[in-house]
């Protein structure tokens, strides 16, 4: 992916690499997630999902755990819980979208879901 960004009023080309590891596959599922805020209190928030990897997984909720924060979570239909890390946090129209990587070995297997749509492929 290229975009031109302009700086002191040069044009100049940066290349966005795709580090991407495994592939990636749209599942518009619902997501629970719930966490510990600062005071230890249980908070839990509904979203869905919008593409998931053996990695990790992007979803939109309408609230959102710390960066760098643990959350635990479930994705229904799908069949597929675990914990994870929260490694990004972006504001949308439609809440805050939420990159989520696996923790604790866990890997979301496609094998068993033949009807997803792969998003993108690794870049290796």
């Amino acid at each position: 992916m290229e975009e031109t960004r302009t700086d002191f009023n040069f044009a100049f080309k940066v290349t966005k690499k795709d580090l991407r590891r495994t592939s990636r596959y749209v599942l518009n599922d619902l997501v629970e997630i719930s966490w510990s805020d600062e005071r230890g209190d249980a908070l839990r928030v509904s979203g869905r999902c919008k593409d998931i990897s053996a990695n990790g997984m992007r979803f939109t909720t309408n609230a959102a755990p710390p960066l760098r924060s643990y959350v635990s979570f479930r994705v229904t239909p799908a069949q597929f819980a675990g914990s994870g890390s929260v490694r990004s946090l972006r504001r949308t129209n439609s809440g805050t979208e939420i990159g989520l990587e696996f923790t604790g070995g866990l890997k979301f297997a496609a094998a068993g879901m033949p009807d997803l749509k792969v998003v993108s492929k690794p870049s290796h």
